[in-house]
């Protein structure tokens, strides 16, 4: 019930602060999201070093990397402000950004998140497309978005029994599909809370169970946007 009501409270009052204290706002948001990074790296180092599975905060390992890579900018932005109180603003950058890497970048490998490390390409992409000169932009999202079709493309035709083998391990499909019946059947969701007790009957008509990685219940669709639509 609170981590629902948390995904809707937290932007909108978000939103309302930096509309009425825009700087006040924006001071508490990198300093908020130095510490939850910082939290977050030694939360992951602590479950790395007793041999734990990297879950963090957030208990889940892809939540973990995906969660870490998003605070990293916050961590870095902040961490440049307090260093560049002793330090010429270049200098302020580079030990920052060594001090925000050096711990980030092993447990991302050690989580073993596809995910994260897809977000982290995609930002880095979109990063270099901003620092293009205005008169290559066009250029570069053009030629980028040609690039990653016809890259997709290839690995279709060329690597289709692999992409068939992708499709039959993989749990989210079966749990979406039985996800959006259920939201079906019940438009005005089954209640905060209630995704793993109202999900069970849907479960059992799926072939999720046939998936070598399938869990024994199930509490949430891993889709963000399903799990809110199938509970609010």
């Amino acid at each position: 019930q609170l981590a629902v009501l948390a995904v809707v409270v937290i932007p909108w009052a978000t939103a309302v602060a930096a509309a009425r204290h825009p700087d006040a706002a924006a001071g508490v948001a990198r300093w908020f999201g130095l510490i939850l990074w910082s939290l977050q790296c030694l939360y992951g180092w602590w479950d790395h070093l007793i041999g734990w599975e990297i879950t963090g905060l957030v208990g889940n390992r892809n939540w973990f990397a995906v969660m870490l890579v998003s605070l990293c900018p916050w961590a870095l932005h902040g961490l440049r402000l307090l260093l560049a109180k002793k330090l010429p603003p270049r200098w302020a950058y580079l030990l920052a950004s060594l001090l925000v890497l050096l711990p980030t970048v092993p447990l991302l490998l050690w989580a073993e998140s596809r995910g994260a490390w897809l977000a982290l390409a995609l930002a880095l992409l979109c990063w270099l497309g901003e620092r293009c000169p205005p008169q290559f932009r066009w250029t570069y999202w053009v030629s980028l978005a040609f690039l990653l079709l016809a890259g997709l493309l290839l690995f279709m035709v060329t690597r289709t029994q692999q992409l068939a083998t992708l499709v039959r391990q993989d749990v989210r499909l079966p749990l979406w599909g039985r996800t959006v019946a259920m939201i079906h059947d019940h438009p005005l969701g089954v209640g905060p809370g209630n995704f793993r007790d109202a999900f069970t009957p849907y479960r059992a008509d799926s072939y999720y169970s046939e998936r070598e990685v399938s869990a024994p219940t199930t509490i949430h669709p891993h889709n963000e946007w399903l799990n809110l639509a199938a509970m609010i």
